[in-house]
């Protein structure tokens, strides 16, 4: 596991071994609370993990 400390408006890129990238964007953060804005193409799904564990 990677962990990073990014601020606002800072971002993070991951490439897939078929080389899709997926950009993680600190859209805002404060108040115990941090929003992030993800960019990768429409085949691409972003699932929060809470709706997995069923």
């Amino acid at each position: 596991m990677l962990v990073l400390e990014r601020k606002n408006g800072q971002s993070v890129t991951i490439t897939t071994p078929d080389n899709q990238k997926i950009e993680i964007f600190v859209s805002s953060s404060g108040k115990g609370r941090t929003k992030l804005a993800f960019g990768a193409a429409n085949d691409i799904e972003i699932v929060r993990n809470e709706l997995l564990e069923n």
